[in-house]
């Protein structure tokens, strides 16, 4: 059982000089490697603040941050942005932890590209004006206990938490179904 014992713990050593001997002849090589398998980079190793969030909060912000969306002068117009990430870089917004008002004026996509190049910030998007347009509710009296269909943190849900089926119910009203029981 000793020599078992003893075998099993210099397979283990042996195992490991290949590792270490890598990590000595190109250390630079192997920490770039794990950094670029990290999605967003944080200064101090910290979890990426986005990761934390609800895959709605994850797919929004995807969706919002990006700049190739937006033209070119609506964005060198823009003075306002919300910023994601743990350091404090402006006013702090309490829906969301991490998010920061910015007021940074003109030119700030190329303000916010270089927060995000140095590890400042994780993501950012730009406060415009757009016009929403209403949608149609159901007239279900019921239709508030519904939180699947649209959480407005009812019952202690997460707000936006939901299946996102509002926005369907303007262009489609089922003219031509025929439901029968």
């Amino acid at each position: 059982m000793k020599s078992q014992a003893i075998v099993l713990v210099l397979l283990l050593f042996l195992s490991i000089l290949p590792l270490e001997s890598n990590l000595k002849d190109d250390d630079n090589t192997l920490s770039s490697q794990v950094e670029s398998k990290v999605s967003v980079a944080t200064p101090n190793n910290e979890i990426s603040i986005v990761s934390t969030y609800s895959q709605a909060v994850q797919s929004s912000l995807a969706r919002v941050s990006d700049l190739s969306q937006y033209s070119d002068e609506s964005l060198s117009n823009v003075t306002s942005w919300v910023a994601i990430g743990r350091i404090p870089v402006g006013l702090e917004l309490p829906q969301l932890e991490g998010a920061w008002l910015m007021d940074i004026g003109t030119g700030g996509k190329y303000i916010v590209e270089g927060m995000q190049q140095q590890g400042i910030i994780e993501a950012a998007y730009p406060l415009l004006e757009s016009q929403q347009i209403p949608r149609w509710i159901p007239n279900d009296p019921k239709f508030s206990d519904q939180w699947h269909l649209e959480n407005t943190g009812q019952s202690g849900g997460t707000i936006g938490e939901d299946a996102n089926l509002s926005g369907a119910w303007n262009s489609y009203q089922g003219a031509g179904v025929v439901i029968g029981i």
